[in-house]
């Protein structure tokens, strides 16, 4: 029987996209194909943003077989040093893989084009990009500027605004609480004027209308 010089494969990937090479031509998943038994096949799977993977595919039986080809997360290293130590750190990637974390750090990260961000309470805010390559190291060696904060511009903003001179120097919290405040006072006061005025207005109003009356 000449079936038995042959067997039948099914190939299955992760991810379910991934590009399938057999002995050089491109080929689909599954889908059943015959192959000859005894001698090597050449099997190359790869997609985007995961390690390619190659092998050599021999077939032993006549049985139909379904071959899983699950392929590695292309990752690239990164490394970051950073001073102040305690600033907190925020990456997003073109992917939309996000991750943060306070200070230095080695970390492992899927490639592609990366945007970080830092925003510390005393120091000029940072951004730059990087891109991550597979099975590479990138380093990132970040010195924050530190802010200058002067009493006379925080006065002057405080004195613009309530809250305001609280939010120069980056004490965000409390110049909510000051301006909060304030609105509230303001508001409350503008309501108890207000109803001062309109009991003024209706007393005068009565007093005239009683004053007009004819005896």
């Amino acid at each position: 029987d000449l079936t038995k010089n042959f067997a039948s494969v099914t190939f299955t990937t992760f991810p379910a996209d991934a590009r399938i090479v057999l002995d050089g031509t491109l080929v689909s998943a599954l889908k059943n194909y015959r192959l000859d038994m005894g001698i090597s096949h050449q099997v190359t799977v790869s997609a985007p943003y995961y390690r390619t993977h190659e092998e050599a595919l021999i077939l032993q039986r006549s049985d139909s077989i379904i071959k899983q080809l699950i392929l590695e997360p292309a990752e690239g290293e990164l490394s970051c040093v950073i001073e102040p130590e305690q600033a907190a750190v925020n990456i997003f990637s073109n992917r939309g893989f996000t991750s943060n974390w306070e200070g230095s750090k080695v970390v492992n990260l899927p490639v592609g084009k990366y945007s970080l961000d830092i925003d510390q309470k005393g120091f000029y805010r940072y951004n730059t990009s990087f891109e991550v390559a597979d099975q590479q190291k990138t380093s990132l060696n970040i010195q924050l500027r530190q802010r200058k904060f002067s009493r006379v511009y925080g006065g002057l903003f405080s004195a613009i605004c309530p809250g305001g001179g609280q939010f120069y120097a980056q004490r965000n919290k409390v110049g909510a609480a000051f301006m909060i405040t304030t609105v509230a006072l303001a508001s409350t006061a503008g309501y108890f004027a207000l109803a001062t005025s309109t009991k003024e207005h209706d007393y005068t109003s009565a007093r005239n209308n009683y004053l007009a009356e004819p005896d």
